[in-house]
C-alpha cells in the first residue's frame, strides 16, 4: 500500500501522461522518463559528498537535504497503482528511494574495488567518460600529474586483457 504525501487528504491517481517530464517514477521499466535520468544524474553528482558523512544521523539528514532539494524544484516521486495510474508516494518513501539508489552506488563501488584488490578477474573496464574524469580529476596531482593519455591506454588494455571475453562458445 502506498501512503499519500499528505495523510489528511488521499493522494488521486493521476494517468502517466500527467505526471511532470521531471517527476520521478518509482518502479521497474521507468529508468528511460526523462525525470528517472535526471535523478540517476542527481544522485551520481551527489554521490562523493555522500560517502564522506560517517555517521548514521548524518545520513539521514544529507538525505533530508537532497530531498528537499529534489521537491524545491518542483519534483514529485510517484508510484504505478494499476495500469497506467500513478500515485504521488509519501516523503518517507521518497527518502528510502534515495537511500536505496545511494546505497546502491555504495554497493557497486565497494564490489568494483574489492574485484580489482583480489586480481579477480571480473575487473570492469573503465568507461571513456569516467578515464577522463579520472584524467582530469589527476593533472596537478603529485603522483599523477604525469598520467597522460597514452598512460590510460595502456591501463585499458591492462583492464581489457583481463575482462572475461563476452563470447559465446558454440558447439559444433
Amino acid at each position: 500500500k502506498v501512503a499519500p504525501v499528505d495523510p489528511t487528504q488521499a493522494s488521486v491517481p493521476i494517468r502517466h501522461d500527467q505526471i511532470g517530464q521531471g517527476d520521478i517514477i518509482c518502479g521497474q521499466g521507468a529508468r528511460s522518463d526523462p525525470g528517472n535520468l535526471w535523478f540517476q544524474s542527481f544522485i551520481n553528482e551527489k554521490f562523493s559528498d555522500y560517502e564522506l558523512v560517517e555517521s548514521k544521523g548524518d545520513k539521514s539528514k544529507f538525505i533530508e537535504s537532497l530531498l528537499d532539494e529534489i521537491t524545491r524544484q518542483g519534483r514529485r516521486f510517484w508510484k504505478e497503482v494499476a495500469d497506467q495510474m500513478y500515485v504521488e508516494i509519501s516523503l518517507d518513501d521518497a527518502r528510502e528511494k534515495i537511500r536505496l539508489a545511494l546505497h546502491s552506488l555504495t554497493r557497486k563501488n565497494k564490489s568494483s574495488l574489492g574485484s580489482m584488490r583480489s586480481g579477480n578477474e571480473s575487473v570492469p573496464m573503465q568507461t571513456q567518460a569516467q578515464a577522463q574524469a579520472q584524467e582530469q580529476s589527476s593533472v596537478g596531482h603529485p603522483t599523477n600529474g604525469a598520467t597522460s593519455s597514452s598512460k590510460l591506454g595502456e591501463k585499458r588494455q591492462l583492464e581489457g586483457s583481463q575482462a572475461p571475453s563476452k563470447r559465446r562458445k558454440v558447439a559444433p
